[in-house]
């Protein structure tokens, strides 16, 4: 299957402090690749690596065919490459609907807009019946839905999730990736960060573990399941 992102050797790290050693991934054009592990070893580094919030040390990333390892970050998010970062970083003294219009900041087409806005509340009717509320007053897990929403507002074709369930009750979560499945069986692409497999193993494709700025394991969810020996070294048994 052609890959939609791929890096490849790719380090990445803050000052003088590498993170990532000679990291290698691929996302297919229509799938989930799921980074999982503990926290600290270089999940959330890699995802603001890809969306050029951090510099590339070395390696090369791979977008739809273009080398967007030096892409400066506004051309990323025009290519379709989205980052909805862990926390969401809503403007909380703008309304929930503005905050889904800054996603669309690029795009001039009225009419287009229009539709992807129309889509997202379609997929979220919560923000629609709060469109007009500013986003300093929602809940946890509206927010984290005005954050998706934002991102596919920016008309994406690769939505890079860090920690989607974090900090939600069950019931949300269960809303949450709901909305996701509805995406990805539209055909969205998604790398997901979740240091919580379990919710993963129905929804990614792949894994890959990460521990220590390194991919120490990669496959299925099926051959995840069996791998528990892995799992529970890395994860608590999770």
């Amino acid at each position: 299957m052609t890959q939609l992102l791929s890096c490849e050797n790719l380090v990445s790290g803050y000052l003088n402090r590498p993170v990532l050693h000679g990291v290698s991934i691929e996302v297919p054009q229509q799938g989930v690749l799921a980074l999982i592990g503990p926290n600290g070893h270089g999940k959330t580094t890699l995802l603001r690596t890809l969306s050029g919030f951090l510099p590339l040390r070395s390696g090369k990333i791979t977008f739809d065919g273009q080398d967007a390892g030096r892409m400066a970050v506004n051309k990323r998010v025009e290519a379709g490459l989205i980052h909805v970062p862990q926390g969401d970083q809503l403007f909380t003294e703008m309304t929930v609907e503005d905050n889904l219009l800054m996603g669309a900041y690029l795009a001039s087409d009225k009419v287009e807009i229009a539709q992807r806005l129309a889509d997202v509340y379609q997929l979220f009717p919560k923000l629609k019946d709060r469109r007009n509320q500013l986003a300093s007053g929602l809940s946890g897990g509206e927010r984290r839905m005005v954050g998706i929403g934002r991102g596919l507002m920016a008309d994406a074709r690769l939505i890079m999730l860090d920690e989607p369930s974090l900090g939600l009750a069950p019931l949300v979560i269960e809303q949450i990736y709901a909305a996701l499945d509805q995406l990805r069986a539209r055909g969205k692409a998604f790398l997901v960060v979740e240091e919580n497999p379990s919710r993963l193993m129905h929804f990614a494709d792949r894994l890959c573990l990460m521990d220590a700025g390194h991919v120490v394991w990669q496959g299925s969810a099926a051959e995840a399941r069996d791998s528990g020996d892995i799992l529970k070294t890395y994860l608590g048994g999770h």
